[in-house]
């Protein structure tokens, strides 16, 4: 840095002496180019505080703000036990907006009722059901029977066909004898 260029420094507030400002330069403007400025301190007096005195009141029919006697004896009792006893206080709960324990309620019947009749419909879906599955089992079951009946022949036929010794024991057995049987 040169000398010519801004530095910072602690200024204490107690320096009499006039301080020297820089103005920051604007753009398109060097350090050259900015004048420097002196200031000087100004010295505040600061004067005793003064009392503002205001004009007494005169007395008045009326309310002042401190409570009055009636304020003092129609104060109410703190009672020192969270459960009041029977009799002494025959009063509703206060700031219970009933129309909230209402609404819970009807929500709670509502969805109560929509349950029982969900599970009557279930109950008829599931015998629809049950139905289906039976229906499906026999189908299976058929079809089993029949796959083990075709097997069976076609274990008996190959039996036959492996067993046979002649011609004409063969031609029975095979696909288009008439076209089969020169070739045998």
């Amino acid at each position: 840095m040169s000398e010519s260029d801004p530095k910072l420094r602690i200024v204490d507030d107690q320096d009499d002496n006039a301080d020297e400002v820089v103005r920051l330069k604007t753009s398109g403007t060097s350090f050259d180019e900015v004048g420097r400025l002196t200031t000087t301190r100004k010295v505040v007096q600061e004067d005793e505080p003064e009392r503002l005195e205001s004009q007494p009141r005169e007395n008045f029919e009326g309310r002042s703000q401190e409570p009055g006697v009636e304020a003092i004896l129609d104060k109410e009792e703190v009672v020192e036990n969270v459960e009041q006893p029977w009799g002494l206080r025959d009063r509703k709960l206060a700031g219970v907006p009933y129309g909230w324990f209402v609404l819970v309620i009807v929500a709670v019947l509502g969805a109560g009722i929509w349950a029982a009749l969900q599970t009557r419909k279930g109950e008829q879906q599931v015998a629809v059901r049950l139905q289906e599955v039976r229906d499906l089992d026999e189908d299976d079951a058929a079809e089993d029977r029949a796959a083990h009946a075709l097997v069976d022949r076609i274990e008996k036929v190959t039996s036959d066909y492996l067993a046979a010794d002649t011609i004409d024991k063969i031609t029975p057995l095979v696909r288009q004898p008439e076209r089969v049987k020169p070739l045998i």
